[in-house]
């Protein structure tokens, strides 16, 4: 029963709901949907074996033929269907970037496989679960599962019936690097910082990508690298062609942070995206009264014209790092982000009072959020969102609210086993 709310409650956690992605943020979310799903994968798992039980060290294969009776019966048969099907889904997340296809077609596949599981689940413990034979047992399953479904679908159909966008020009920035400009008649309420889902046409898949415009602007913006399958195709899009948006997502925004009249920003890589937005919406508001910015790229070739950032804020301090620059390329600057380029965006600033959002790669974000942490930034004035936590090494911050979680989910099964095994 618990295994079964926890897999239900992956429907809202999946940074699709602007309700909870929007205020806590997608990072969050995400650290729930990471460590929920295999939590209540094990409690699943661990029906079938206690309900072989007890186990019999001296006979064990008595335990082993009583499982595989139980499994066999054709009347278990939706309920082992459900096992072997929320196996799938959590071992194919887990092996993602291994996986042949694009990454639309695991996102379709993945959301397939989760509602017929979850309905075999239902079937299941309506026809044999013990608890299920109460009347009012019977409707919570029912209220909960079907209605989570039904709200998720709705959901989704509504935001895809939403008047489209059309795509009103598309201009190379950058290497590899595109600016996408979208309009319609009624415009997108937005915070600066935060992004959407795109839909081109009609394609089933849908890509996310951080608005770099800021909200008091009539067209949305976006800044795209060419990295995916879809997105090494970004240059072609027909000006004209329609695009349907869901969102806004995410709570990479100013909102919340503590009242400092100093903002620090650091982007790499196409990571750059948001914080152009930031940047723009903290000039047209006049919020800071210092603002200094750090962007990285890889290459000289990959980076923004140093006359369009300061376009954006004219009394921004921006420093452009190139990983392949040399003395002669100034004001492009030697990168990577170092220590020492931490250092001299908190010269003359009480670390303490000043607020920081850092966008990129995610070890950058790592390494930069520590540093400025150690230098005496507190965490509540860093912040970032990850969209994954699938690898890489994780920051102080990150250990925060994964420990969190895992001690959530850790009380949830002791609970669980507790009950079973009473």
């Amino acid at each position: 029963m618990v295994g079964m709310v926890m897999m239900v409650a992956q429907l809202g956690s999946s940074g699709r709901v602007p309700f909870l992605s929007g205020r806590i943020g997608i990072d969050v979310t995400m650290a729930f949907h990471k460590w929920a799903a295999p939590a209540a994968l094990i409690l699943l798992v661990a029906h079938p074996i206690l309900l072989a039980g007890p186990f019999d060290a001296t006979t064990p294969s008595r335990t082993l033929v009583r499982l595989g009776n139980l499994l066999a019966a054709p009347r278990l048969i939706t309920g082992l269907l459900a096992l072997a099907l929320f196996l799938l889904i959590t071992l194919a997340a887990i092996l993602r970037d291994r996986l042949p296809g694009s990454y639309g077609l695991w996102r379709l596949s993945h959301g397939i496989l989760v509602l017929a599981a979850l309905l075999f689940s239902l079937k299941h413990i309506l026809a044999q679960g013990t608890y299920a034979a109460d009347e009012r047992l019977r409707l919570f399953w029912l209220v909960l599962t079907l209605g989570s479904i039904l709200i998720w679908l709705l959901r989704h159909l509504t935001v895809w019936r939403s008047p489209p966008w059309r795509v009103a020009s598309i201009t190379r920035m950058a290497d590899r690097l595109w600016l996408l400009q979208l309009e319609n008649q009624r415009g997108l309420r937005f915070r600066a910082g935060q992004f959407v889902w795109l839909r081109f046409g009609r394609r089933f898949s849908d890509h996310p990508f951080s608005i770099a415009s800021a909200p008091c602007q009539r067209r949305l913006a976006f800044l795209i690298q060419e990295s995916g399958d879809f997105t090494s195709r970004i240059g072609i899009v027909p000006v004209g062609s329609q695009v349907a948006i869901d969102g806004p997502h995410g709570s990479f925004t100013l909102d919340g942070l503590p009242e400092s009249d100093t903002l620090i920003l650091i982007s790499g890589g196409v990571g750059l995206a948001p914080i152009v937005s930031i940047l723009s919406d903290v000039h047209h508001r006049s919020e800071y009264r210092r603002i200094r910015l750090v962007h990285t790229a890889r290459s000289r070739a990959a980076l923004v014209k140093l006359e369009v950032l300061q376009s954006t804020c004219p009394s921004a301090e921006i420093t452009i790092l190139a990983d392949d620059a040399t003395a002669a390329d100034a004001p492009v600057g030697r990168g990577p982000l170092t220590l020492e380029h931490l250092r001299k965006l908190l010269t003359d600033v009480e670390p303490s009072a000043v607020n920081v959002l850092i966008c990129g790669p995610s070890g950058m974000m790592t390494f930069a959020a520590d540093a400025l942490h150690a230098m005496g930034v507190p965490l509540d004035r860093i912040r970032y969102e990850r969209f994954s936590y699938g690898g890489g090494p994780v920051s102080v911050k990150d250990c925060r609210i994964l420990r969190g979680f895992a001690g959530l989910c850790v009380a949830v099964m002791a609970l669980a086993f507790g009950f079973a095994l009473r």
